[in-house]
């Protein structure tokens, strides 16, 4: 008996998943993780770092401090919510996405993502996502996985 119960939490601790993070290695006014998942998938949440414009009005802004969420659902809605009213990208409110495993162009980032009829070269990695709209003069914005 004593063996059974050993094996059963045994197996228990084993399926335990862990949530891993990572610190970001950016230069950053809020201290901030990402939680390590999937470089395949943009369903989930993740927080706005950062947006730079690298075109017209180049800036960078720092967004670590504030709360910008964007919610990929699976029924293809993306929730973005704000507790700022400017950002650099897409406005805060209910948008359609589709994410796609091909580059928007060749030799660019592995994915697409179209929010609305803007599709946006779109790399995953280590708990972060690059939007890169920078080909088409918008902005690069970086985020991490919640």
């Amino acid at each position: 008996m004593k063996k059974l119960l050993l094996i059963f939490i045994l197996v228990i601790l084993l399926s335990c998943k862990k949530n891993e993070v990572v610190d970001i290695d950016m230069d950053l006014k809020c201290p901030t993780v990402a939680r390590v998942g999937s470089n395949t998938q943009a369903e989930g949440k993740w927080k706005l770092l950062q947006g730079s414009t690298v075109f017209y009005d180049t800036r960078t802004v720092d967004y670590s401090c504030n709360e910008v969420i964007y919610d990929f659902r699976s029924n293809g809605i993306v929730i973005i919510t704000s507790d700022i009213q400017e950002l650099i990208g897409t406005n805060p409110g209910e948008h359609s996405y589709e994410f796609t495993r091909k580059p928007l162009f060749e030799g660019g980032n592995y994915f697409t993502i179209k929010i609305n009829t803007n599709s946006v070269s779109c790399r995953i990695s280590d708990g972060l996502m690059t939007l890169d709209d920078s080909a088409f003069d918008g902005p690069i914005l970086h985020l991490a996985r919640m």
